[in-house]
């Protein structure tokens, strides 16, 4: 049985629900879970993006690079600095993670969820501008 790949498309309408989903569930206080799906939906996201330019997708390291290069693309280190920072998500999800990038901060982690969710955002406007 082969299976086919996914598309620009279906990639962007997985990021928007894994969004939607990590928010209810950091809500019901399940941190796990809240982690797996927003870690989803900026992995989503950034494919999204990468199949548009024919950059590779199929690990973790590509996803990385995507980012790094969507980020210079875009003459934008912001961006690349969102998404190492909604790494920490994926890390979280295998027991990793402290969300202490913004040491100081009240509740560093509800800040480190902003910016996954500015860079899904982020990535998914620029998704939507390729034709």
């Amino acid at each position: 049985m082969t299976t086919r790949e996914m598309t620009v498309e279906e990639h962007i309408h997985t990021a928007l629900t894994f969004l939607e989903q990590s928010e209810q569930e950091f809500e019901a206080g399940d941190i796990l879970q809240g982690s797996e799906k927003l870690w989803g939906a900026v992995a989503h996201a950034t494919i999204a993006v990468a199949k548009q330019r024919g950059w590779p997708t199929n690990s973790h390291r590509n996803l990385v690079d995507a980012a790094r290069n969507l980020s210079e693309e875009r003459d934008d280190e912001s961006l690349f600095l969102r998404f190492q920072i909604t790494q920490e998500f994926h890390w979280r999800f295998y027991g990793h993670g402290v969300f202490n990038l913004f040491a100081g901060d009240a509740d560093p982690m509800e800040n480190s969820r902003a910016t996954a969710s500015d860079y899904v955002h982020r990535v998914l406007d620029i998704a939507n501008e390729s034709p």
